[in-house]
């Protein structure tokens, strides 16, 4: 049973909210001011509050903006209650971060219409990122043992070759360092990816964080472009075959993101296409937002490839013999929808794949 906070200084008017939520069901809980509605509100970690606006002690402003800083109660449906003609403080309300208003005087109907509307977006929130994690914990759960064990199996043969030959030359002894360094930071690089992808996918289940990433100043992704496109060519040993188009576009993205989604992405393409076939990135301004393309010369999706891509998929692994857990598409598409971006797969297979991530303003 849903536990509502009541936190409202007129007797009468809260009188008649409690009647009514008990009416309908839910528990409740009241205050009649700011101070004592935010200690219930710590303690009793309500599932909604309602809050009036004009309070002694501490007014609603005051309440939200303390309830939204403690990480406990930072994600509860909050709707202020305000009196009739005060659209100034209905839009301060909204801008501080309320979920809804009521105007009062309201009817029963308004009210739980009001509340019942919140709750069910809550539950539809957290059914969704609940979603998510089990999502996560089954692809951990199955791909995280694959890809760790074959990097870990080469460090231990040629280990264990190490130790147990009498005699070794120089250069047998070189050889197998090099395998045992190659395949520790394989190893490394996927540790890395997949407690990013972790990360990500927590950050996609918190309002707070996407929100906060949304309030970000403007910064010239032309530089980050650059600077992350050539870094992923040269460890790549493809830099002859780089191609790059930029426009100078301001955009709110974390540069670390957009660092990672072009380093994911290019990363790709250089992987699946041959060494001497062009790759291009290119950027381009659009409505306030702006679009990152990469296109490659290589192997290319099938229709029914595009359809499947997901976090820890690989395609055709045993025909193309590459390495990797597959995560690289589904961290870039991630990062994007955390800007409310989304992720484009165009190919011709054995042609031409274009990968276009399409960013909002």
């Amino acid at each position: 049973m849903k536990l509502i906070l009541v936190i409202e200084d007129d007797p009468a008017v809260r009188g008649l909210i409690v009647d009514t939520i008990r009416t309908k069901g839910w528990r409740v809980i009241d205050a009649s001011d700011g101070e004592k509605g935010l200690e219930l509100a710590f303690k009793d970690l309500p599932d909604l509050i309602l809050c009036d606006i004009q309070m002694p002690k501490m007014d609603g402003y005051g309440v939200l903006d303390r309830i939204r800083q403690n990480p406990q109660t930072t994600s509860i449906p909050f709707i202020f209650l305000t009196g009739m003609g005060e659209k100034p403080k209905v839009r301060k309300a909204m801008e501080s971060g309320a979920d809804d208003y009521i105007v009062k005087p309201f009817t029963v109907k308004e009210l739980t219409g009001a509340i019942e509307a919140r709750l069910q977006k809550q539950a539809t929130f957290q059914e969704t990122a609940e979603k998510r994690l089990n999502e996560l914990r089954e692809n951990l759960t199955f791909a995280l043992p694959h890809e760790l064990v074959t990097p870990l199996n080469t460090i231990l043969g040629f280990s264990a070759l190490l130790v147990d030959s009498p005699a070794i030359s120089r250069e047998e002894l070189q050889e197998y360092a090099t395998h045992i360094l190659r395949s520790g930071e394989r190893l490394k690089e996927l540790i890395e990816k997949f407690l990013f992808y972790a990360q990500i996918e927590t950050t996609m289940a918190d309002a707070e964080q996407r929100r906060a990433f949304s309030q970000r100043a403007p910064h010239v992704t032309q530089e980050t472009v650059f600077a992350s496109a050539r870094r992923v060519a040269n460890e790549r040993r493809r830099l002859p075959d780089l191609r790059l188009s930029l426009a100078s576009i301001d955009h709110k993205i974390s540069p670390s993101h957009l660092e990672r989604i072009v380093r994911e992405l290019l990363d790709n393409a250089f992987k699946f296409s041959e060494p001497a076939s062009p790759v291009e990135v290119k950027t381009i301004g659009r409505d306030g937002g702006f679009r990152l393309e990469i296109i490659d010369q290589g192997h290319g999706f099938s229709p029914e490839q595009i359809k499947r891509v997901g976090a820890n998929f690989q395609f055709d692994r045993k025909l193309q013999e590459q390495q990797g857990s597959g995560l690289g598409l589904s961290i870039a598409r991630r990062l994007a929808e955390i800007y409310n971006g989304t992720l484009k797969i165009e190919s011709t297979p054995g042609e031409q794949t274009v990968l276009t991530v399409e960013f909002p303003a």
